[in-house]
C-alpha cells in the first residue's frame, strides 16, 4: 500500500515531538585551576584597599562539560612543590586587583593534555572581596574575564575563536595574624565557564513546536483530500 505524503507526516511529526525531547541540553564547559597538592607557598599582600599576590602554586586543573578529556589533570611549572608525588612542581598563579595594575595569570604546563609550560590562563579581574579576620587574609568572590592558551582550549574539543570565558568564582586564602597585610597562600580556587559563540543547538521545546507544526500540516492535508 502506497503512503499519501500527508500520512508520511503523522509518523514523522510524533518521532519529532516526542523523541527529540530526549536531545540532552549543552553544558557550559567548566575549567578549575585549584591548590590540588601543592604546599603553601606564595605570597598575599593587602594594601590600599586592594589585594596582590605571586608565586602561588595551583596544582590542579579540573575539566567539566567539555566535549572531550574531562576530568582531573596535575600542572606542573616554576613553584617547586616537595608534595606533588609526579613532577615536583606546580603551575604558579600571580595577580593584582589594583586598577593601575589589574590582572589574573597561571603560568604552567600540563602533561596530562600535552600541553607545554605556557600561560594558560591571563585576563583582568573587576569585582572583589577582600577578608581579613581570624587567622587568615584572603580575597573571595572574585569576578572578571580571562582568556585561555588555545592549546588548553583545543585539548578540550573547543574552538579558541568561538569560546569565551568568565571567571564564576576565584578565591585564594593565606595564614596570617589578623592585624597582618601579607602572608602565605594555602588555598586557591579559580574557576571559570565558557561560552560556545557561533553555534546554534535546537532547544527540545523548539522541536515540539516544530513536531506540532508538522501534526497540524498533515491534519489540513488529510482534511482537503477528503
Amino acid at each position: 500500500m502506497k503512503m499519501s505524503s500527508s500520512t508520511k507526516l503523522v509518523p514523522l511529526a510524533f518521532l519529532l515531538s516526542v523523541t527529540l525531547l530526549s536531545v540532552p541540553a549543552i553544558a557550559a564547559p567548566i575549567i578549575d585551576f585549584g591548590t590540588g597538592n601543592a604546599v603553601n607557598a606564595g605570597t598575599i599582600t593587602v594594601s590600599g584597599g586592594f589585594i596582590s599576590g605571586s608565586g602561588i602554586p595551583v596544582d590542579a586543573l579540573g575539566i567539566s562539560g567539555a566535549p572531550t578529556n574531562n576530568g582531573a589533570f596535575d600542572t606542573t611549572g616554576s613553584v617547586v612543590n616537595p608534595a606533588d608525588p609526579d613532577s615536583g612542581t606546580s603551575a604558579e598563579l600571580s595577580f593584582n586587583t589594583a586598577p593601575t595594575n589589574n590582572f589574573i595569570r597561571i603560568v604552567g604546563g600540563v602533561p596530562g593534555l600535552n600541553i607545554g609550560n605556557v600561560t594558560l590562563l591571563s585576563g583582568t579581574i573587576s569585582s572583589f572581596d577582600i577578608n581579613n579576620s581570624q587567622a587568615f587574609i584572603g580575597l573571595s568572590d572574585a569576578t572578571g574575564t580571562d582568556i585561555k592558551h588555545p592549546d588548553l582550549v583545543t585539548a578540550i574539543g573547543l574552538n579558541p575563536t568561538l569560546t569565551t570565558w568568565a571567571l564564576l568564582g576565584f578565591s585564594v586564602a593565606a595564614k596570617a595574624d589578623p592585624s597582618a597585610t601579607s602572608g602565605t597562600a594555602f588555598s586557591t580556587d579559580v574557576a571559570n565557564a565558557g561560552t560556545v559563540t557561533g553555534v546554534v543547538v535546537p532547544e527540545p521545546s523548539s522541536l515540539l513546536l516544530l513536531g506540532s507544526g508538522l501534526i497540524g500540516l498533515s491534519w489540513l492535508r488529510r482534511k482537503r483530500n477528503s
